[in-house]
């Protein structure tokens, strides 16, 4: 195999590993969701304001005034809000994100907080597991629309419970690549 070829194979390699944003690897298992949500846990623990159930009125508004924000316009995508049965606290989920041309978040009428508005959509933009990307866009998100105080201490929480959130590595390029491959080669 040339370096060329070894070069492609380094770059597939770079790519599976590090692309998992926009949905690209959705289907893979969501093994860092346990370690995110008891970071989101420990967060609303420490601001539970922004965990408090809103009335459909409430939520209907908040959940619109991101819709028509600068960032969700530059960054988000089509979505609509959708009611799940009322089960009161019977309920298996807060809200959830549907795929779709028009993407749809689904909220329990008691369990709607603006956190859980702001975590479904940021899986609407397109990173449906909560890996680092997620993260990255989450606190982005927390940082807007609650304050710059709150999206440091999510932040904070992530890195507690060992998730990465600093952006992922670029792929070396061809010149860096075969300078470290020739370096790691010689060393036999």
């Amino acid at each position: 195999m040339n370096l060329e070829n070894k070069y492609q194979e380094y770059l597939k390699r770079h790519k599976r590993k590090y692309n998992h944003q926009r949905g690209k690897h959705s289907h893979l298992k969501d093994s860092q969701q346990t370690k995110c949500y008891k970071a989101e846990w420990r967060f609303m623990k420490q601001y539970p304001d922004l965990n408090e159930c809103l009335s459909k009125e409430e939520a209907e508004k908040f959940f619109n005034r991101i819709i028509k924000s600068k960032m969700w316009k530059q960054y988000g995508w089509m979505t609509k809000l959708k009611w799940l049965k009322d089960m009161g606290s019977h309920r298996r989920v807060n809200g959830v994100a549907q795929d779709g041309w028009i993407r749809t978040v689904s909220l329990s009428p008691s369990g709607s907080s603006k956190y859980t508005i702001i975590h479904e959509l940021t899986h609407c933009m397109g990173y449906w597991n909560h890996d680092r990307l997620f993260r990255i866009w989450l606190v982005k998100m927390v940082s807007r629309f609650f304050g710059r105080e709150e999206a440091k201490f999510l932040k904070q929480c992530f890195k507690d419970n060992g998730l990465k959130m600093s952006m992922p590595r670029k792929a070396m390029t061809y010149d860096q690549w075969v300078e470290k491959y020739k370096r790691l080669v010689n060393e036999d």
